[in-house]
């Protein structure tokens, strides 16, 4: 790695260590894009500010690395967002995201994967889940891509008191597919994905996400990222609304 980058990247791993470790949501597509042999990553950052009803500074970051072979590949991503209102600075989200894949042949692989995810806006105090399955190569060429995947997976959940009643704890197996699709030109990349998850024994407690994002490149390592997030959960914590969506803008920078 040349020297004018580690400054960037440790400014990213600082940031990651003083903030409390969590979204539902995982998009690697970018990062899946560009897997060879060796070490890389991304690490990304945004910011927005409200006033009026809510005045408050939103800063939100993320970092992901990746370590591959041609066969084989590990992927660490966590992303959280931090609030800082009426002297008060506090961590509203973040996750930490780790997955194993491994592709015996072109079309085929297999994946595992465990998560840790907080959200405050969700009154969630705590979400675990470990699983795996299959990923599936649909179509692919030099600048565009669609895969599918579909896993098995165990998830607990941990709510936070509403009404002076604390929820019960969720221990449940869960099914979950995805599509993804990425697309790329020298000015414009764009990725999706869309994950379906019901419950094993409960079809209609069942999960619908969505993370859609746009880069448009600055230099051959910086970006400006434009990303979408559109959550639906059928069975969702007491006060919470079953829709949820998010747009921001944000800084990329790839290694």
């Amino acid at each position: 790695m040349k020297d004018n980058r580690r400054p960037l990247l440790f400014i990213s791993l600082l940031i990651l260590v003083c903030a409390t470790p969590t979204f539902a949501i995982v998009n690697i597509e970018t990062m899946r894009a560009k897997i060879t042999s060796g070490f890389g990553g991304e690490a990304e950052f945004s910011a927005s500010y409200s006033s009026g009803n809510t005045e408050a500074l939103d800063v939100g970051y993320g970092l992901g690395i990746r370590f591959s072979t041609p066969s084989q590949a590990f992927f660490f991503l966590t992303r959280g967002e931090l609030r800082e209102q009426a002297d008060s600075r506090y961590a509203q989200k973040a996750f930490a995201h780790a997955r194993y894949h491994w592709r015996p042949q072109s079309r085929l692989s297999l994946e595992s994967f465990v998560q840790l995810q907080y959200d405050e806006a969700l009154r969630l105090s705590s979400r675990f889940l470990a699983g795996g399955g299959l990923r599936i190569n649909l179509a692919s060429s030099e600048r565009s891509a669609v895969f599918a995947g579909l896993a098995l997976m165990y998830e607990r959940e941990e709510f936070q008191e509403s009404g002076g009643v604390q929820p019960p704890t969720n221990e449940v197996a869960r099914f979950s597919s995805y599509l993804s699709f990425t697309l790329s030109s020298p000015r414009l990349k764009f990725s999706s994905i869309t994950y379906f998850q019901p419950r094993v024994d409960e079809f209609a407690d069942s999960r619908a996400l969505n993370q859609s994002s746009i880069n448009a490149p600055l230099s051959e390592n910086l970006a400006l990222t434009v990303n979408f997030k559109l959550g639906y959960d059928g069975h969702p914590a007491p006060g919470v609304d079953k829709l949820d969506t998010r747009m921001n803008l944000g800084l990329k920078y790839t290694f």
